[in-house]
């Protein structure tokens, strides 16, 4: 049942000495998706790097869709996102706040000039909003205001409330250039780009991403008191590239679980949403660098072709986005029902 208990048990072989076997037991809470949603309308937004830009959000509203046809999902943001895979600049999914390469020290401006998304420069933000500003909308971070105080960065702070009131002033229907209102849901996904950059040090890696989630969440609740916060970490392929990044890795979804016991929990609308826990163990749903079966045995040889990214180009190869795409889907389901 939803909000159910439930008792977690692991064994454990600890080797040669006697016991052998150790156990570990923990009492859970259980959240789970209900069967039915009879109707509602829910804003959700998604804060991430392009692990949510190549296609997540059109996955997790389609998903939605099949499961709850009486929920409307409402996607918030001024990007647009990638309906599938890998692309260009820009997309035509839904819209959020994804964008390719960034990772917590990008949101937050700890890099300076050197940032992949630079500050709206002040007096163009309807210029950004129209996506009229050099690039497009890729190269620039509309939450960021001149401050120079605590959980400032280089003369800027992540701000979720002037995000709000600047662009929420601007968004009107039909929507074109972006729909941006006060969220019931935030999803953020900002750590693998930042596990990536530190992989030889996790506690760096650690740090980082602890900072990051701290300055972000407190932004978003303090700007909108109600809504629900889900921080992930998607898991890794297993190639040989990504069990490099795995201590650093293990180390960041170790913090965030610490994060979710304790922060999270007080807050009472804080969540960690376990996606790295429901994706494959790395092995299959990746993009692969081979394409043709061998003559011969019609068997297809190849290796993965993509550590990072989940699914790849196409959706044949999507598993593990699907995975990821399930468990967000489950939360902001659970959320709506009040499971």
């Amino acid at each position: 049942m939803p909000g159910a208990s439930a008792e977690l048990t692991i064994r454990r072989l600890v080797g040669a000495e006697t016991p052998k076997t150790q156990f570990r037991r923990r009492m859970l809470k259980l959240h789970r998706a209900p069967a039915t949603i009879a109707s509602g309308i829910v804003k959700v937004m998604l804060i991430g790097d392009s692990i949510f830009w190549r296609g997540m959000a059109r996955q997790i509203g389609q998903i939605l869709a099949d499961q709850y046809p009486g929920l409307t999902i409402v996607f918030i943001g001024t990007y647009l996102t990638a309906l599938d895979g890998p692309g260009g600049a820009s997309g035509s999914g839904p819209f959020a706040e994804a964008r390719n390469g960034s990772d917590w020290d990008d949101l937050i401006y700890r890099k300076g000039s050197s940032a992949d998304q630079q500050p709206v420069p002040a007096g163009l933000e309807a210029s950004y909003f129209a996506g009229m500003l050099s690039g497009g909308k890729f190269g620039w971070n509309p939450f960021l205001v001149p401050e120079t105080g605590p959980d400032s960065f280089n003369g800027r702070a992540f701000s979720f409330t002037h995000y709000l009131s600047t662009y929420g002033a601007m968004s009107a229907s039909p929507w074109t250039n972006g729909r941006v209102e006060t969220p019931d849901i935030v999803l953020i996904d900002h750590a693998t780009n930042t596990i990536t950059s530190f992989t030889d040090a996790p506690s760096t890696a650690v740090q980082r991403c602890r900072e990051g989630r701290r300055i972000v969440t407190t932004s978003i609740r303090a700007a909108a008191p109600n809504c629900h916060i889900g921080v992930c970490v998607p898991a890794p392929a297993r190639a040989a590239a990504a069990d490099t990044r795995w201590a650093a890795t293990a180390a960041v979804i170790a913090d965030t679980v610490a994060w979710a016991e304790n922060e999270a929990h007080a807050d009472g609308r804080m969540w960690m949403v376990n996606v790295h826990a429901h994706q494959n163990a790395g092995d299959l749903g990746w993009a692969l660098d081979g394409a043709t079966p061998a003559a011969a045995t019609g068997v297809l040889a190849a290796g993965i072709a993509d550590d990072i990214h989940p699914g790849g180009t196409d959706a044949a190869q999507g598993t593990a986005r699907t995975q990821a795409a399930e468990a967000l889907s489950a939360f902001i389901a659970s959320i709506v029902a009040g499971a």
